[in-house]
Order: C-alpha cells, then sequence, then structure tokens
C-alpha cells in the first residue's frame, strides 16, 4: 500500500491566538472547514493541510531528553527571503527560536519554535 500525508492535526487551546499565530505570523492562508462537533481552523499548505482542533486542556508534550527538538512536530519549506521575514515577525512578538545542539545539517537554515500551545513548529529555507 503506498500512502500519502493527507493532513497534519494539531490541538490548540484558543482560536483567535491560532488565527493570530497561523495566519498573521506564519502566514498561512486559511481556508473553509465543516461545522464539525469540535471546533478549529484549518490552513492550506499545498499538498496537504494543517487542521487545528480546539481542545482547552492539551495533553503534555513528549521530549527527548537529549535534544528538545527531538518531538512530534511538522515542518514547513520556505523561500529565505520568506523565512527571514517569518522569523523576524517572531522575534517581534516574543516567539524564541529552540537552540539545536548539533545536526549533520548545520549548514542548512532552519529553525525550532513553539506555538502558543507548546506545538514544536519547524522552518526549513529553500533557495530562493
Amino acid at each position: 500500500m503506498q500512502a500519502q500525508v493527507n493532513h497534519i492535526g494539531l490541538l490548540i487551546s484558543d482560536l483567535v491566538k491560532a488565527r493570530h499565530f497561523y495566519g498573521n505570523i506564519l502566514g498561512l492562508r486559511e481556508v473553509s472547514r465543516p461545522d464539525f462537533f469540535i471546533k478549529g481552523i484549518w490552513y492550506d499548505l499545498g499538498a496537504l493541510k494543517l487542521h487545528l482542533m480546539l481542545h482547552e486542556e492539551p495533553k503534555a508534550r513528549h521530549v527527548h531528553p537529549l535534544n528538545e527538538t527531538v518531538q512530534s512536530h511538522f515542518a514547513l519549506s520556505i523561500t529565505s527571503a520568506k523565512m527571514d521575514e517569518v522569523l523576524e515577525r517572531l522575534m517581534i512578538v516574543g516567539v524564541q527560536l529552540i537552540p539545536e545542539p548539533s545536526s549533520p545539517l548545520a549548514n542548512e537554515k532552519r529553525a525550532f519554535f513553539y506555538d502558543f500551545d507548546y506545538n514544536m513548529i519547524e522552518l526549513q529555507a529553500t533557495s530562493d
């Protein structure tokens, strides 16, 4: 069986904060969503979607004790110029980047950070 990723689902605790963070700061495009019994927001990620689902009391995250970046997360590929813009917006709103101890991909421009509910996100720069 061959499978493809359809969407990424994350729990969030606040729809207004999520819309601001994912829409305004990261610059993702919101798309229509059916009226499920659980409130949420969907964003377009090209070939797949990001489904944010409201849950006021999300469960604690699982983090590897040797490297904080080793945990459940998703990665977005964006141009290097766009990445500079997003990193600047993150800095303005006080989002701190998570240091990566060491990596064989050290020459690649990438950044790890959390949304307001401690969902980890990785940005990877592509050539412009």
